[in-house]
């Protein structure tokens, strides 16, 4: 494998290569960004250079035999790759609120202790016995 073939496999490993018209594709350059050479891989052409100049197969014209070769499958079909955007609507569900009184809200926050140890009071003083004996309390829940 030549210099220019090995250039070409790592054109064809790590460039999106675009698959024009009539056969061609567009080859990204690697020395001018955002340029792109047109290659005819049926004519063995390519608008680069390199190609003009020497009359040679160019990196260019390598790296698309590379990807012709790797979309190619044993049975003889060949794997078409195709970019697919999908968008997806999400429908979001809003949460009913209310209204919120803040002044009664902090007014029974802060009586909330004392209020507690009212009815604390209130329900101790009818009958609160201080702390059970073991078994005392059960008598009533299993009597016939």
């Amino acid at each position: 494998m030549d210099a220019r073939e090995q250039r070409g496999l790592v054109i064809a490993a790590t460039c999106k290569i675009d698959k024009a018209q009539r056969g061609a594709y567009y080859v990204p350059s690697q020395t001018r960004a955002g340029a792109k050479y047109r290659v005819e891989p049926d004519q063995q052409r390519c608008d680069c250079k390199d190609y003009e100049a020497m009359g040679l197969t160019c990196k260019h014209l390598y790296a698309v035999r590379f990807v012709i070769e790797r979309e190619k499958n044993a049975d003889g079909t060949t794997t078409v790759t195709e970019t697919l955007t999908v968008t997806e609507t999400v429908e979001k569900k809003v949460r009913k609120t209310y209204k919120q009184c803040w002044p009664k809200y902090n007014a029974a926050q802060s009586s909330e202790k004392d209020r507690l140890q009212e009815l604390l009071f209130d329900l101790c003083r009818g009958g609160c016995r201080g702390t059970r004996t073991q078994g005392e309390g059960t008598e009533a829940a299993h009597a016939p």
